[in-house]
């Protein structure tokens, strides 16, 4: 268990609190005992937040000189590397406005039985990593600080077997941790649509695509010409439960018209509100709208507005705040869910306060913040970004479990909904963002998409699929997700009625002979279970039954059947999947039917594929010419 030592690791564990006493007591001394190659760097000391986490970054830290900085450019945060020796250590001045303990939690990547520590001038913690590679991992015990300034020491308790990485150490007041744990609970979505859906696609559109020859349209064009009922109709063919649909990218245009964008810089907007339009026909075909958006520091123009400090992030929080607020109070329930790319460009951040925000308009939207390699940001948030397939797996290849919830139970993103996000189009981009791309097979032919996606589940995947400038989308796309649709499609259950046997004598419609069959060649007879509702032309009550197919079924209370009346019988076949055929059929009595006589009512039309349809649709309706034929 995370953060616990073992009962054969008692030896060690007193070794390692010597070594952490001493430790302590040198940091009395000298302040910092091993080797400097950096000062720590940003505010010093760290203020200690009162009720809200602290965040102490790798690339603030005053460190060992062995130690390094990665980065993969700004304004990307960078972390620590190069840590393997208990010789090294990362040091923060911090300043606590009150004495009091913290509950301290690294995100930190290295090897499994890793013993860490952290120690100040009054007392240490320790923890074993439990998981390979990137992990949130909480120190066992809290840790005392004292009002005032103190000094804050990260080591190894023992050389590491290999080298290990860290990008921050969040602190939290331990009488404010559990009160922030329950309202990111119970910020989270109530919804289980996502956890319910098959798969989606993204689509990654914007000012940067390109028609398949030719030069780019100006934004305002492009937005113009976009044909919203084709490109909804063409996600429709794929049999996506839900579109995950840029809003920015490589530039920072967005398809609505946003005063709030418009404040920060006029022309980044536009007339015709384009995603209200498709969120509206994705709706209107039961398919759910998540948005990608992407703060834009791709794009200079936009960038150069955000007024972005590392260290003071309140205007391009504020500026953000705005934007999101809007968009999602515009679209309200019609937007089912964010998806925010570069989450290590916004942390650390005010996440719960960017959470509400996120959520404006509809508390049960879905959130995610693209966590890259690192662990999960935050736990304001309920879906893993899943960008690749990494979060799905441990750093050692297997595969992360669920819990009953469906949630990880572990890895870069534990407690949360499964998913992963990939380039499936043809394989190169995420866009068509160059001019004459001509749209290859998609990365897995229809048979290994639906295979991979079967043996997932519940596991959620986004296939990423590129689209042109005026919304279409290839045809090699549209066929091979066409056949992934088909093959998730359910069987249609088709009903053959057999016999209607009309016993005067008794008074009723008795006997009922009805076979049922699935189109994927399953026998259903034995699972379906069929409901018969007979009423007359005269308005007497309807008669329904329940029976399995075949059977005889005996209608209580009896129907009268005097010669010349009408019956509308109507069936209702449900098999053992949930999949429902429904049918309907007018019976007119003849009038040389006696009560001595038995008669054999036969349908003029008995195979009636085409009247069994999904539950909800209205049952097609057939007549019946009644023979003359008398049976003994």
């Amino acid at each position: 268990m995370q953060g616990r030592l073992d009962p054969g690791h008692r030896t060690r564990h007193n070794r390692v609190a010597g070594r952490i006493v001493a430790a302590a007591l040198l940091l009395l001394a000298t302040g910092f005992p091993f080797a400097q190659a950096a000062p720590q760097t940003g505010e010093v000391p760290v203020p200690l937040a009162t009720a809200d986490i602290t965040y102490l970054m790798a690339d603030r830290a005053e460190r060992t000189d062995t130690l390094t900085i990665r980065s993969l450019g700004a304004p990307k945060r960078s972390w620590g590397s190069g840590w393997a020796l208990a010789s090294q250590a990362w040091s923060w001045q911090v300043a606590a406005p009150e004495a009091t303990s913290y509950e301290c939690t690294l995100l930190v990547s290295g090897p499994i039985g890793t013993q860490l520590q952290l120690s100040s001038g009054l007392g240490a913690s320790f923890l074993m990593l439990s998981e390979q590679g990137w992990q949130r991992a909480t120190f066992e015990a809290p840790l005392y600080l004292p009002s005032g300034t103190s000094t804050i020491a990260l080591t190894l308790g023992a050389d590491a077997a290999s080298t290990l990485e860290l990008l921050s150490i969040e602190l939290v007041p331990v009488a404010a941790a559990p009160g922030l744990r329950d309202r990111a609970a119970a910020a989270r979505s109530k919804d289980d649509w996502f956890q319910r859906a098959k798969y989606g696609v993204g689509v990654v559109w914007g000012e940067w695509s390109y028609p398949p020859t030719g030069a780019r349209k100006a934004w305002a064009d492009k937005v113009r010409d976009f044909d919203v009922d084709a490109f909804v109709a063409a996600v429709a063919d794929t049999g996506a439960d839900y579109l995950l649909l840029a809003t920015s990218w490589a530039t920072y245009y967005i398809a609505a018209p946003l005063a709030s964008v418009d404040a920060v810089l006029p022309g980044r907007t536009s007339e015709r509100d384009l995603i209200g339009e498709i969120a509206d026909r994705l709706h209107a075909r039961g398919i759910r709208l998540v948005l990608y958006y992407h703060v834009g520091h791709g794009d200079p123009a936009w960038w150069a507005e955000q007024g972005f400090d590392e260290d003071d992030k309140t205007t391009f929080v504020d500026t953000w705040e705005s934007i999101i607020t809007e968009i999602g109070q515009r679209y309200g329930s019609r937007l089912d869910g964010w998806w925010f790319d570069d989450g290590i460009v916004y942390y650390p951040a005010p996440f719960e306060r960017m959470a509400t925000a996120a959520r404006a308009g509809n508390p049960n939207r879905l959130v995610t913040w693209n966590n890259y390699i690192f662990p999960r940001l935050t736990e304001f948030q309920e879906l893993a970004a899943g960008e690749g397939f990494a979060s799905m797996r441990y750093d050692n290849s297997a595969l992360i479990p669920l819990d009953e919830q469906d949630l990880y139970v572990g890895g870069e993103c534990k407690g949360m909904f499964p998913h992963g996000y990939f380039i499936y189009g043809d394989g190169r981009t995420w866009a068509i963002d160059s001019p004459d791309w001509v749209i290859r097979p998609p990365v897995w032919n229809a048979a290994t998409t639906e295979t991979t996606i079967r043996t997932y589940m519940p596991r959620t995947f986004t296939l990423n699929i590129l689209a042109y400038e005026d919304g279409s989308l290839g045809d090699v796309t549209r066929d091979t997700l066409a056949a992934v649709r088909e093959a998730f499609e359910p069987p249609s259950v088709t009903c053959e009625v057999a016999t209607w046997i009309l016993r005067p004598d008794a008074g009723a419609l008795v006997d009922v002979g009805l076979s049922v069959a699935r189109s994927d060649g399953q026998d259903a007879t034995a699972d379906v279970d069929c409901t018969l509702l007979v009423a007359t032309d005269d308005l007497l009550p309807a008669v329904p039954a329940t029976f399995s197919a075949p059977s005889a079924l005996a209608l209580s209370p009896a129907v009268p059947s005097s010669p010349g009346r009408s019956y509308l019988v109507g069936v209702r076949a449900q098999d053992a999947d949930g999949n429902v055929g429904l049918g309907a059929c007018s019976v007119v009595v003849p009038a040389r039917v006696t009560p001595s006589h038995v008669t054999r009512l036969l349908w003029e039309a008995v195979e009636t594929e085409a009247a069994f349809v999904r539950d909800g649709a209205a049952p097609a309706s057939h007549t019946a010419v009644l023979a003359d034929e008398e049976l003994p």
